[in-house]
């Protein structure tokens, strides 16, 4: 792992399992409606579908304030940024569930820095899909910043990998029964 302004990156060597890419491909159709061997889908193809839209709460706000905001915006994350704009943590629906379970009475009125999660793992557009999936569900996160040449250019959530993911495996099974009916070679 390397800290890289208070964000965490965590490298291959970081995943006990780690995933074999080499041989995994994402199929396209190409203008002719053959099937084409195309790259691996990555976090910026996810971002290109969703956008680069993402929240953020100021670190005094209260609990309060965070749950009122991911409640109207349907989400299920945070980022948190200081005084200075910079990206200090981020808080999730679990950060405020386990605080409303540890201080039934005080935490929301807690200032959200006192409850968020510091250690920010991150992706970056360039990663595998497959490998970013693997990094979430090793470290139990449900929500990844991505950075950019240390500048945020989105959010996205495991619920987006797994759509990513299963459209993937869609176009797979169509390529692999039209090649075993015969309709491409």
């Amino acid at each position: 792992m390397e800290l890289i302004d208070e964000v965490y990156i965590w490298y291959p060597g970081n995943i006990k399992n780690k995933l074999s890419l080499d041989s995994i491909n994402k199929y396209n159709i190409n203008q002719n409606n053959k099937y084409t061997y195309g790259d691996i889908m990555k976090v910026k193809d996810i971002l290109k579908a969703k956008g680069p839209q993402v929240m953020t709460i100021g670190d005094e706000k209260t609990v309060a304030d965070a749950r009122e905001v991911m409640v109207v915006n349907n989400i299920g994350a945070l980022l948190v940024l200081n005084a200075e704009g910079r990206m200090v943590g981020i808080i999730t629906e679990r950060d405020i569930l386990k605080a409303g379970h540890e201080f039934p009475d005080e935490f929301r009125n807690f200032p959200v820095n006192k409850i968020m999660t510091e250690k920010l793992i991150i992706a970056e557009p360039e990663d595998d899909i497959e490998y970013v999936e693997s990094v979430m569900t090793s470290n139990h996160i449900r929500h990844l910043p991505i950075l950019s040449e240390k500048r945020l250019v989105g959010m996205i959530s495991i619920g987006d990998v797994v759509k990513s993911l299963l459209t993937q495996v869609r176009d797979e099974k169509k390529y692999l029964y039209d090649y075993i009916s015969g309709k491409v070679s």
